[in-house]
Protein backbone atom coordinates (compact mmCIF):
# COMPACT_ATOMS: atom_id res chain seq x y z
CA UNK A 1 0.00 0.00 0.00
CA UNK A 2 2.79 2.42 0.95
CA UNK A 3 4.75 1.54 -2.19
CA UNK A 4 1.67 2.13 -4.36
CA UNK A 5 1.13 5.54 -2.75
CA UNK A 6 4.77 6.51 -3.23
CA UNK A 7 4.61 5.54 -6.90
CA UNK A 8 1.58 7.82 -7.30
CA UNK A 9 3.03 10.72 -5.32
CA UNK A 10 6.36 10.61 -7.14
CA UNK A 11 4.61 9.85 -10.45
CA UNK A 12 7.15 7.19 -11.33
CA UNK A 13 5.27 6.43 -14.55
CA UNK A 14 6.19 9.89 -15.86
CA UNK A 15 9.93 9.49 -15.27
CA UNK A 16 10.69 7.43 -18.35
CA UNK A 17 10.57 10.09 -21.05
CA UNK A 18 12.22 12.78 -18.91
CA UNK A 19 15.08 10.46 -17.94
CA UNK A 20 15.25 10.00 -21.70
CA UNK A 21 16.03 13.73 -22.02
CA UNK A 22 19.09 13.21 -19.83
CA UNK A 23 20.17 10.10 -21.76
CA UNK A 24 19.86 11.96 -25.07
CA UNK A 25 22.16 14.66 -23.75
CA UNK A 26 24.59 12.14 -22.32
CA UNK A 27 24.72 10.06 -25.50
CA UNK A 28 25.57 13.02 -27.73
CA UNK A 29 29.26 12.83 -26.83
CA UNK A 30 29.91 9.62 -24.92
CA UNK A 31 28.72 6.06 -24.42
CA UNK A 32 30.36 5.27 -21.09
CA UNK A 33 27.91 3.22 -19.03
CA UNK A 34 29.81 3.51 -15.76
CA UNK A 35 29.15 4.23 -12.09
CA UNK A 36 28.85 7.99 -12.68
CA UNK A 37 26.26 7.41 -15.40
CA UNK A 38 24.04 5.36 -13.07
CA UNK A 39 24.60 7.88 -10.28
CA UNK A 40 23.30 10.61 -12.56
CA UNK A 41 20.25 8.47 -13.43
CA UNK A 42 19.58 8.21 -9.69
CA UNK A 43 20.03 11.98 -9.36
CA UNK A 44 17.59 12.70 -12.19
CA UNK A 45 15.06 10.30 -10.61
CA UNK A 46 15.37 12.14 -7.29
CA UNK A 47 14.97 15.50 -9.06
CA UNK A 48 11.77 14.28 -10.72
CA UNK A 49 10.49 12.80 -7.43
CA UNK A 50 11.07 16.15 -5.74
CA UNK A 51 9.40 18.09 -8.57
CA UNK A 52 6.26 15.98 -8.72
CA UNK A 53 5.82 15.55 -4.95
CA UNK A 54 6.37 19.26 -4.22
CA UNK A 55 3.78 20.17 -6.85
CA UNK A 56 1.29 17.69 -5.40
CA UNK A 57 1.97 18.89 -1.84
CA UNK A 58 0.83 22.42 -2.66
CA UNK A 59 -1.82 21.47 -5.22
CA UNK A 60 -3.59 19.10 -2.86
CA UNK A 61 -2.88 21.23 0.25
CA UNK A 62 -1.43 18.25 2.10
CA UNK A 63 -0.77 18.30 5.84
CA UNK A 64 2.70 19.34 7.04
CA UNK A 65 3.51 15.75 7.99
CA UNK A 66 3.50 14.95 4.26
CA UNK A 67 6.37 17.37 3.62
CA UNK A 68 8.67 14.34 3.89
CA UNK A 69 7.45 13.23 0.48
CA UNK A 70 9.36 16.04 -1.22
CA UNK A 71 11.99 16.72 1.47
CA UNK A 72 13.47 13.21 1.25
CA UNK A 73 14.28 13.25 -2.50
CA UNK A 74 15.42 16.88 -2.19
CA UNK A 75 17.82 15.99 0.62
CA UNK A 76 19.18 12.91 -1.16
CA UNK A 77 19.62 14.84 -4.43
CA UNK A 78 21.59 17.55 -2.60
CA UNK A 79 23.77 14.94 -0.88
CA UNK A 80 24.71 13.42 -4.25
CA UNK A 81 25.97 16.79 -5.48
CA UNK A 82 29.38 15.95 -3.95
CA UNK A 83 29.91 13.50 -6.83
CA UNK A 84 29.28 16.04 -9.60
CA UNK A 85 31.30 18.86 -11.13
CA UNK A 86 30.38 22.54 -10.86
CA UNK A 87 28.44 22.69 -14.14
CA UNK A 88 26.21 19.74 -13.23
CA UNK A 89 25.72 21.12 -9.71
CA UNK A 90 24.60 24.52 -11.04
CA UNK A 91 22.13 22.92 -13.49
CA UNK A 92 20.67 20.72 -10.72
CA UNK A 93 20.28 23.66 -8.33
CA UNK A 94 18.63 25.78 -11.06
CA UNK A 95 16.16 22.92 -11.63
CA UNK A 96 15.40 22.67 -7.90
CA UNK A 97 14.84 26.41 -7.55
CA UNK A 98 12.70 26.58 -10.68
CA UNK A 99 10.51 23.73 -9.38
CA UNK A 100 10.03 25.58 -6.09
CA UNK A 101 9.12 28.84 -7.86
CA UNK A 102 6.70 26.90 -10.05
CA UNK A 103 4.82 25.34 -7.13
CA UNK A 104 5.09 27.53 -3.99
CA UNK A 105 1.74 29.37 -3.57
CA UNK A 106 3.06 32.91 -2.91
CA UNK A 107 5.04 32.81 -6.16
CA UNK A 108 3.47 29.94 -8.11
CA UNK A 109 4.73 30.42 -11.64
CA UNK A 110 2.25 27.67 -12.46
CA UNK A 111 -0.59 30.21 -12.32
CA UNK A 112 1.10 32.83 -14.51
CA UNK A 113 0.17 32.43 -18.19
CA UNK A 114 3.04 32.01 -20.64
CA UNK A 115 5.56 32.09 -17.78
CA UNK A 116 4.11 28.80 -16.48
CA UNK A 117 4.51 27.17 -19.89
CA UNK A 118 8.00 28.57 -20.46
CA UNK A 119 9.29 27.60 -16.99
CA UNK A 120 7.92 24.08 -17.34
CA UNK A 121 9.57 23.64 -20.73
CA UNK A 122 12.91 25.04 -19.56
CA UNK A 123 12.83 22.94 -16.39
CA UNK A 124 12.55 19.60 -18.13
CA UNK A 125 14.90 20.66 -20.93
CA UNK A 126 17.55 21.25 -18.24
CA UNK A 127 17.70 17.46 -17.85
CA UNK A 128 19.03 17.26 -21.41
CA UNK A 129 21.67 19.90 -20.62
CA UNK A 130 22.63 17.94 -17.51
CA UNK A 131 23.46 14.98 -19.72
CA UNK A 132 25.40 17.13 -22.18
CA UNK A 133 27.01 19.32 -19.50
CA UNK A 134 30.57 18.68 -20.70
CA UNK A 135 29.77 20.34 -24.04
CA UNK A 136 27.11 22.95 -23.27
CA UNK A 137 28.23 25.56 -25.78
CA UNK A 138 28.75 23.30 -28.77
CA UNK A 139 26.65 23.81 -31.90
CA UNK A 140 25.28 20.25 -31.67
CA UNK A 141 24.15 20.70 -28.06
CA UNK A 142 22.41 24.00 -28.83
CA UNK A 143 20.57 22.58 -31.87
CA UNK A 144 19.47 19.49 -29.98
CA UNK A 145 18.38 21.55 -26.98
CA UNK A 146 16.08 23.72 -29.09
CA UNK A 147 14.71 20.68 -30.90
CA UNK A 148 13.70 19.08 -27.58
CA UNK A 149 12.57 22.41 -26.13
CA UNK A 150 10.15 23.00 -29.02
CA UNK A 151 8.80 19.44 -28.87
CA UNK A 152 8.38 19.78 -25.08
CA UNK A 153 6.63 23.14 -25.59
CA UNK A 154 4.05 21.49 -27.83
CA UNK A 155 3.59 18.73 -25.23
CA UNK A 156 3.07 21.35 -22.51
CA UNK A 157 0.32 23.10 -24.47
CA UNK A 158 -1.42 19.77 -25.08
CA UNK A 159 -1.19 19.13 -21.33
CA UNK A 160 -2.70 22.54 -20.53
CA UNK A 161 -5.60 22.00 -22.95
CA UNK A 162 -6.25 18.55 -21.43
CA UNK A 163 -6.32 20.08 -17.92
CA UNK A 164 -8.27 23.18 -18.99
CA UNK A 165 -11.40 22.55 -16.89
CA UNK A 166 -9.48 21.25 -13.87
CA UNK A 167 -7.09 24.22 -13.82
CA UNK A 168 -9.97 26.67 -14.24
CA UNK A 169 -11.76 25.20 -11.21
CA UNK A 170 -8.57 25.63 -9.16
CA UNK A 171 -8.39 29.30 -10.12
CA UNK A 172 -5.23 28.94 -12.20
CA UNK A 173 -4.64 31.13 -15.23
CA UNK A 174 -2.54 28.98 -17.52
CA UNK A 175 -1.63 29.96 -21.07
CA UNK A 176 -4.48 27.79 -22.38
CA UNK A 177 -7.02 29.46 -20.08
CA UNK A 178 -5.82 32.96 -20.99
CA UNK A 179 -5.89 32.48 -24.75
CA UNK A 180 -8.45 29.69 -25.08
CA UNK A 181 -8.16 26.18 -26.49
CA UNK A 182 -8.17 27.10 -30.18
CA UNK A 183 -5.39 29.68 -29.88
CA UNK A 184 -3.36 27.29 -27.73
CA UNK A 185 -3.70 24.62 -30.40
CA UNK A 186 -2.27 27.10 -32.88
CA UNK A 187 0.62 27.76 -30.50
CA UNK A 188 1.34 24.04 -30.13
CA UNK A 189 1.31 23.67 -33.93
CA UNK A 190 3.68 26.64 -34.21
CA UNK A 191 6.21 24.98 -31.90
CA UNK A 192 6.00 21.77 -33.91
CA UNK A 193 6.81 23.77 -37.03
CA UNK A 194 9.81 25.25 -35.19
CA UNK A 195 10.92 21.73 -34.20
CA UNK A 196 10.74 20.65 -37.84
CA UNK A 197 12.79 23.66 -38.91
CA UNK A 198 15.48 22.89 -36.33
CA UNK A 199 15.55 19.25 -37.45
CA UNK A 200 16.42 20.44 -40.97
CA UNK A 201 19.76 21.71 -39.64
CA UNK A 202 20.83 18.06 -39.27
CA UNK A 203 20.45 17.22 -42.98
CA UNK A 204 24.21 17.45 -43.60
CA UNK A 205 24.54 14.01 -42.01
CA UNK A 206 22.77 11.12 -43.78
CA UNK A 207 22.18 9.14 -40.60
CA UNK A 208 20.79 12.18 -38.76
CA UNK A 209 18.60 12.99 -41.75
CA UNK A 210 17.10 9.49 -41.64
CA UNK A 211 16.84 9.07 -37.86
CA UNK A 212 16.19 12.64 -36.75
CA UNK A 213 15.01 15.01 -39.48
CA UNK A 214 12.49 12.75 -41.27
CA UNK A 215 10.93 11.38 -38.03
CA UNK A 216 10.61 14.89 -36.57
CA UNK A 217 8.95 16.30 -39.69
CA UNK A 218 6.54 13.33 -39.95
CA UNK A 219 5.79 13.45 -36.22
CA UNK A 220 5.13 17.20 -36.29
CA UNK A 221 3.02 17.01 -39.44
CA UNK A 222 0.86 14.25 -38.02
CA UNK A 223 0.11 16.11 -34.78
CA UNK A 224 -0.48 19.43 -36.51
CA UNK A 225 -3.04 17.77 -38.80
CA UNK A 226 -4.57 15.88 -35.86
CA UNK A 227 -5.02 18.95 -33.65
CA UNK A 228 -8.75 19.25 -34.34
CA UNK A 229 -9.47 15.66 -35.34
CA UNK A 230 -8.61 13.69 -32.20
CA UNK A 231 -9.94 14.17 -28.66
CA UNK A 232 -7.35 15.97 -26.56
CA UNK A 233 -7.00 13.07 -24.11
CA UNK A 234 -6.23 10.69 -26.96
CA UNK A 235 -3.96 13.24 -28.60
CA UNK A 236 -1.99 13.54 -25.39
CA UNK A 237 -1.58 9.76 -25.12
CA UNK A 238 -0.48 9.48 -28.74
CA UNK A 239 1.94 12.39 -28.39
CA UNK A 240 3.63 10.71 -25.44
CA UNK A 241 3.71 7.27 -27.10
CA UNK A 242 5.06 8.44 -30.44
CA UNK A 243 7.29 10.93 -28.66
CA UNK A 244 9.05 8.05 -26.91
CA UNK A 245 9.46 6.27 -30.25
CA UNK A 246 10.93 9.42 -31.80
CA UNK A 247 13.21 9.80 -28.79
CA UNK A 248 14.42 6.23 -29.32
CA UNK A 249 15.35 7.10 -32.90
CA UNK A 250 17.18 10.19 -31.65
CA UNK A 251 19.11 7.98 -29.24
CA UNK A 252 19.99 5.53 -32.01
CA UNK A 253 21.22 8.50 -34.05
CA UNK A 254 23.46 9.62 -31.18
CA UNK A 255 24.88 6.13 -30.72
CA UNK A 256 25.68 5.66 -34.41
CA UNK A 257 27.21 9.05 -35.12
Amino acid sequence: MLLTNLIKIYRVGDWFHYIGFFILGYSLYQLNIDFLFFLQIVEVSLMLSYAYSLNQFFDKKMAKKNMLFFLVPLFLALVLLVFFDMTKTILIIIFMVLVALYSIPKIKLKSLPMICSFSNNVGFSLLFLLGASNNLVSNLTIKFFFLLFFLQSAAQFIHEIAHFSEDKKEGLTTTAILFGKNQTKKAYSFFLVLASIVSLTFVDNTISFLLLTIPTVLFSSYFILSANKIKITELRKEYRFYGILIGSLFLLNNIII
